[in-house]
């Protein structure tokens, strides 16, 4: 048996020498040498070897890492607001809000990233590899205040992410690196995807994904506090008429293209990218470390259960006590 402390190991020293110095004092000074004392005493110490976290060794195993850096591109601008996903029940935003969560279950033990077009191109989250931290991105993404934003440049984004991902690849040349690439395909400029060509180079796979509909629909605003305002609409500042954001395939095509990936439309949340080999193959994605580790079972249950134990039945001396107290009042 050996120990995996889940506090630091002077901690628990510290503990188990004040623990021991009072169990001792206990057992001299005999007013203090009662059965309670030494039943939480006992709890005490059970509580301290749970921390310390014993587990039994069963065996050696190469471990598993995963090899990715998972870069997503997010197109987060007003057209988002549009309400025509899963039959006109869901706004872009929120469908693509699910994919995001729904591919890194895909890749778990990956680092993730998150590049955003709102007002401006900029990195909303570092790579981490906490995947919580990437799902609370998602959890959270809503196109901003309507009357901010900017126009959807999306080859600037591009643009941007392409350069945040060759940087990233300088600094862990050992990992490979995905692109995500999530819009409507709205643009704003109609700039040539030649810009982007060089992001092929930079990524071992990924896939551009259209979010909408070729029919269309209205734009709601959104407010300053984030929210969607389903009684307002965007209006087209030339003609005043309501503005019809539709999803541009050929676009979107154009772009999967340039970046030598998969296009896929999302006119409903399906399964079409419940696999990894939608983005990337699996000998891509996951390769083994070489590390060889020692496999383990974790006992650190067994304590807790004992300790709970001892304090049902302090729970019950104290309540016997009570009542007895109360009969002799009586």
């Amino acid at each position: 048996m050996s120990f995996m402390p889940i506090v630091p190991v002077f901690i628990i020293y510290i503990l188990a020498v004040l623990l021991v110095g009072f169990a001792i004092y206990c057992c001299i000074n005999k007013n203090f040498r009662h059965t309670r004392v030494f039943r939480r005493i006992g709890i005490g110490a059970l509580l301290l070897l749970a921390f310390a976290r014993p587990v039994i060794t069963s065996g050696t195993a190469e471990r598993d890492l995963s090899n990715l850096n998972i870069f997503f591109i997010v197109d987060n601008t007003g057209s988002m607001a549009a309400k025509d996903m899963e039959q006109g029940s869901k706004y872009r935003y929120e469908v693509m809000s699910d994919d995001i969560k729904r591919i890194v279950k895909l890749f778990p033990g990956a680092k993730y990233g998150a590049i955003t077009l709102d007002y401006n191109s900029h990195q909303s989250i570092p790579l981490v590899s906490d995947a919580s931290t990437i799902n609370t991105f998602a959890d959270t993404l809503k196109p901003k205040y309507s009357y901010r934003s900017g126009d959807s440049d999306l080859m600037s984004l591009l643009k941007y992410a392409n350069q945040r991902i060759t940087n990233y690849n300088k600094r862990f040349p050992e990992r490979n690196s995905i692109a995500i690439f999530m819009s409507d395909g709205e643009d704003s400029t109609n700039a040539s995807t030649r810009a982007i060509k060089t992001l092929e180079k930079q990524i071992a796979g990924g896939a551009v994904i259209g979010y909408g509909t070729t029919n269309g629909a209205v734009v709601h605003a959104v407010n300053y506090d984030g929210e969607v305002d389903e009684t307002t609409t965007i209006r087209d500042s030339n003609t005043g008429t309501e503005h019809i954001s539709k999803l541009d395939e050929d676009y979107l095509t154009e772009i999967a293209n340039a970046m030598n990936v998969q296009y896929y439309r999302r006119a409903s949340s399906d399964d079409k990218l419940d696999n990894i080999n939608s983005f990337t193959s699996e000998t891509i994605a996951y390769g083994r470390s070489g590390e060889i580790t020692e496999a383990a079972e974790d006992l650190y249950w067994l304590p807790i259960i004992l300790a709970i134990g001892l304090l049902l039945w302090d729970f019950y001396s104290i309540l016997d006590t009570l009542l007895l107290e109360r009969k002799v009042a009586k």
